[in-house]
């Protein structure tokens, strides 16, 4: 993972009125992410998976969403995380995921902005990701910020045989795509 790529990929862009920050994943996260993962997803990933990627694989960025205050108990508690890998002529993410207790607060939204925001800052031209057919909340995220429809796979999620379907933005680095990212 290469946040340092990017001036100011610390812990930021919260939002005044919410209770969480989107900071780089750490080591140190991996077990409250691969408990995340289980709850939130079908197949989820092995932690050896995340550990690699954040070990091993520079073009990997991953990110949490972690409690900054509220009850002495939930403090830094990881509530969602999300992932991408960039390749030469796109970034593709590979994961977003949200505590079903804390969905419908655009933490996905500001954990997908974050990914985009650092996409731009390694110079990505575009970003892809695929998503379930029934997954009609990420549909209208990913169409709220920009994404559209350019392929299917079928029947590619093996524990219900539904079709992927593949979207991509237009170039995220076009100044007009990069101001709507800072909003």
């Amino acid at each position: 993972m290469n946040p340092a790529a990017v001036p100011d990929a610390g812990c930021a862009h919260g939002l005044p009125a919410e209770a969480v920050v989107i900071c780089p994943m750490t080591v140190d996260d991996l077990a409250a992410v691969a408990e995340l993962d289980g709850l939130t997803m079908p197949q989820p990933w092995s932690v050896s998976s995340y550990a690699r990627d954040l070990a091993q694989n520079p073009h990997a960025y991953y990110y949490v969403a972690r409690e900054r205050a509220g009850s002495p108990d939930r403090a830094g508690e990881i509530v969602g995380f999300a992932g991408m890998w960039v390749q030469p002529d796109e970034a593709h993410v590979t994961v977003i995921a949200v505590h079903p207790h804390r969905r419908r607060r655009r933490l996905g939204e500001r954990l997908l902005v974050e990914l985009l925001r650092q996409a731009i800052g390694v110079r990505a031209p575009s970003m892809t990701l695929e998503v379930r057919l029934a997954n009609l909340a990420a549909f209208r995220l990913y169409a709220r910020l920009g994404f559209r429809e350019v392929g299917r796979r079928r029947a590619c999620y093996a524990d219900s045989g539904e079709d992927g379907l593949i979207r991509a933005t237009p170039a995220i680095d076009a100044p007009v795509r990069r101001a709507s990212f800072d909003v």
